[in-house]
Formats: structure tokens, C-alpha cells, sequence
């Protein structure tokens, strides 16, 4: 993963290309426990979690995926702690 950052509507998960990779699966986990939870799936290098919890910290990490199988994948992640973006017009 080469990051994570906060963006209006949620966190905005960024990794680079890993070879073979169809699609990739982005999990989320809270920083105390010890399950990962599928946020959902992409072909982009990029995707933006739009469900985590305001003023927590989260952790993540991303799994390339393609029509053989899985890559395993960083079980520690990357943590952020997401505060929510408002914008005034």
C-alpha cells in the first residue's frame, strides 16, 4: 500500500500494481481486534472506503487477486486514524 488519506465521503486507500492482478480485495480491520472485513473489490490502484466510523483508528491492507487465486497478503496493514471532511459552499 503507498496510501491512505482522508477524503470527503471517507478514506481513500492507494497501493501499486502488483503483477498478474486481475482485481484486487480491500479489507479493513479496527486497530484491537483481529479480523479483517472485506470493504469490497476493484481493478483500480485505488478505492475509497466510504463506511468507517468518524474519530477511530483503521487499519488496512489490500490483496491481489486474479483467476488463479489469491496473493497472500500484509496481515499488519496500514493504520489511519479517519476524521470526517466537511465542506461549506
Amino acid at each position: 500500500m503507498t496510501g491512505l488519506t482522508n477524503v470527503a465521503g471517507g478514506l481513500k486507500i492507494s497501493w501499486n500494481k502488483s503483477s498478474n492482478a486481475e482485481f484486487y480485495a480491500v479489507y479493513r480491520r479496527g486497530v484491537n481486534t483481529n479480523y479483517w472485513t472485506l470493504v469490497g473489490f476493484t481493478t483500480n490502484l485505488s478505492a475509497i472506503d466510504t463506511t468507517p466510523d468518524h474519530r477511530k483508528y483503521w487499519r488496512y491492507t489490500v490483496q491481489a487477486l486474479n483467476s488463479n487465486g489469491v496473493s497472500n497478503f500484509d496481515s499488519t496493514g496500514k493504520y489511519t486514524k479517519y476524521i470526517l471532511l466537511w465542506f461549506i459552499l
